[in-house]
């Protein structure tokens, strides 16, 4: 009889683990259920965004006072404004917006003018080579053979058909 009584008690907890699937698809207890699974996935981030943080952990525990309470470097700007390919970075003072201040607009178009003469002048000057320094570079060329025979042959050819 022991025996007995030891299955059916076996046979009774598993009844309580288990609920009837008439009564899980209740809507009560469907909710009931989602409202646990959500709870479970809200724990695992929990868990996970607490183990993805770290903390600082000192040897004593406490924090020194030689260390400053906080390192400040100060930068001029976070971004270093590149200039635009159309205008220029020489803007000074006020802008206007859709020719509404006409005498800005003029003192802007005046000041973008000289910056860009002073560019193609700067630009020149870097591309600029007198006279001797550029025969002095065109003798240095040597001329291949086979291109002035080809050279040739083209321009003979071209004479006997006319």
């Amino acid at each position: 009889m022991s025996a007995d009584k030891e299955s059916g008690s076996t046979s009774a907890a598993t009844d309580e683990k288990h609920l009837s699937t008439k009564l899980q698809s209740m809507k009560f207890m469907q909710r009931s259920a989602a409202r646990a699974k959500v709870d479970e996935e809200k724990k695992l981030e929990k868990r996970l965004i607490s183990e993805s943080q770290w903390r600082a952990v000192y040897a004593d525990g406490v924090i020194s006072k030689e260390w400053p309470k906080s390192r400040v470097v100060y930068e001029p700007s976070y971004l270093q404004m590149p200039k635009d390919e159309g205008g220029s970075s020489a803007y000074i003072g006020r802008r206007s917006f859709k020719a509404f201040n006409k005498q800005t607009d003029q003192v802007n178009a005046e000041i973008e003018s000289q910056f860009r003469d002073q560019q193609t002048e700067q630009e020149e000057e870097k591309m600029a080579t007198d006279d001797v320094a550029m025969a002095k570079s065109l003798a240095g060329i040597k001329r291949d053979p086979e291109v002035v025979s080809l050279r040739e042959r083209n321009s003979r050819s071209k004479r006997s058909r006319v």
